[in-house]
């Protein structure tokens, strides 16, 4: 599958933890595309040559976090050369298959105009100053806190007003302000964009011939068919035999093959099954309707590698277009 989610902000908004963040939970590849800048700019000499022999192992340069290294970025950031250069390293990035995560300030504006999902992460210029003056040791750092703002401020006015890709956010990006809001809410909202926009990529999933409880699962062969190359959020909950929850573990995948008396297979995206292959059992004891758009399968344990667990399979469906 190629999913690409576009992030852009200025500096301290949050939007690399956003980042990260949401490429852990999807099992997607994670860019901070500002580290590119970064790295060119610290290179030194012409930005344009240190660009265009830039090297994955330049990434890994322990400089790269301080302030000066940021206004570096932002100088050569600055350069139209410099950015076509590293134009098709970051397309190439953001397209690969598995899904990505790129953040940065021209992503969902000149990078990947088409990507399934672009957020804006910002913030006032204090807040992000603050953030930046506590990161660099606070009182104890090398600068004081109205040298901070008023380089983020000096960063801000560059990075929006540059001729070339400037910051802004994209007309279809959500914008979360994260001035006020703690970085778990803004991830879990970030979570729940992602998924809807996940859901609405992709066709509409399982549809059980029979909803009732207890009730003998028959598969529409032709409806289950046509579900290859479909996304689905899958949940597990193993319980012992008197129902007595075990562990529940939820993952994100894309349907890879319905094979007639075996079942669906799934190619795991996410959670520690995240490169495997899971299969949802042909053998249903029930198929229900969980709640509008989530379904809920079921099959004794003797389909698992251990008889004494049960497995409930919830596949939530991507919604209609």
């Amino acid at each position: 599958m190629i999913f690409t989610v576009a992030i852009d902000g200025p500096a301290a908004a949050g939007k690399g933890t956003i980042g990260r963040a949401l490429a852990a939970h999807f099992g997607f590849a994670h860019l901070d595309t500002g580290l590119l800048y970064r790295a060119v700019g610290a290179m030194g000499g012409d930005p344009v040559a240190a660009a265009r022999r830039l090297d994955t192992a330049d990434l890994a340069r322990d400089d790269l976090r301080s302030l000066d290294a940021g206004q570096a970025a932002s100088r050569v950031a600055a350069i139209p050369e410099v950015r076509a250069a590293l134009l098709e390293f970051q397309r190439a990035f953001a397209r690969r298959p598995g899904g990505a995560v790129l953040d940065g300030r021209d992503i969902g504006t000149v990078i990947c105009p088409e990507a399934e999902v672009k957020l804006y992460i910002t913030a006032s210029a204090e807040v992000r100053a603050r953030r930046r003056w506590l990161e660099l040791g606070a009182a104890a750092g090398p600068k004081p806190y109205e040298a901070v703002l008023a380089e983020v401020k000096e960063r801000d006015a560059r990075d929006m007003g540059r001729a070339d890709a400037p910051l802004r956010a994209a007309a279809d990006a959500v914008v979360f302000d994260t001035s006020d809001m703690e970085i778990e809410a803004t991830v879990a909202s970030a979570i729940r964009t992602v998924v809807a926009a996940i859901e609405r990529t992709k066709p509409d999933a399982l549809i059980p011939a029979v909803e009732a409880d207890n009730a003998t699962a028959i598969w529409d062969e032709e409806k289950a068919s046509a579900l290859r190359g479909a996304c689905v959020l899958v949940g597990m909950t193993y319980c012992d035999p008197d129902g007595a929850v075990r562990s529940q573990i939820q993952y994100f995948g894309i349907v890879a093959a319905v094979v007639p008396n075996r079942g669906i297979a799934i190619q795991c995206q996410s959670s520690t099954f995240a490169g495997t292959v899971q299969w949802l059992p042909p053998d249903l004891r029930s198929f229900t309707r969980a709640k509008p758009g989530e379904y809920r399968l079921r099959t004794t344990g003797e389909t698992l590698t251990d008889p004494d667990f049960t497995s409930t399979w919830v596949v939530k469906a991507p919604a209609k277009v």
